[in-house]
């Protein structure tokens, strides 16, 4: 199945078996203002970290729990301010580690939604994160304060946290 996309300079194809793509623009927000783009979110905070037991048979969360915990201080947030989280869950092991990591950080808030994108989407690799951003922001409500947390592990022990907070925050 080919898969034809219309864009302002004209006609783009999608390759077969493609899933989706997205695009992700970050700038300054004063250089957005200047500009009078429509600002459709904040990224408040990012944290990386790395945790080497995640190749391991009994793989550990720490380091999981280190970068969540950075990238919520700073964004000066609480666990509690968190709505919707989008999980890296690619259906292997890691799985449990994040959801352990998750539960520690974040409690088991019955107003905290977990989302799992891979499951819908499959996995993706390198544009899993432009593909989170890009969520987060369709799903944030307009009118909402809470913030959005994404996080993503790899077998790698690689790990980043964000936090995005809805445009409503900045006026």
């Amino acid at each position: 199945m080919l898969v034809w996309y219309a864009l302002a300079a004209g006609l783009i194809r999608i390759a077969d078996n493609c899933v989706g793509v997205a695009v992700v623009v970050l700038e300054r927000e004063d250089h957005a203002r200047a500009r009078g783009a429509r600002l459709l979110a904040r990224a408040d905070a990012y944290a990386a970290g790395f945790e080497p037991t995640l190749t391991s048979r009994a793989p550990q969360h720490a380091g999981v729990v280190a970068a969540l915990r950075r990238a919520l201080a700073a964004a000066r947030r609480s666990g509690h301010e968190i709505g919707c989280v989008l999980t890296s869950a690619h259906g292997t092991p890691l799985d449990a580690c994040e959801r352990a990591a998750l539960d520690e950080v974040l409690g088991s808030s019955p107003h905290c939604r977990r989302l799992a994108p891979k499951a819908a989407l499959g996995e993706t690799f390198g544009a899993s994160g432009a593909l989170c951003v890009a969520l987060a922001i369709g799903l944030m409500p307009d009118a909402a304060q809470q913030a959005t947390l994404i996080s993503s592990l790899c077998y790698s022990g690689s790990i980043a946290a964000m936090v995005l907070s809805p445009a409503t925050r900045l006026e």
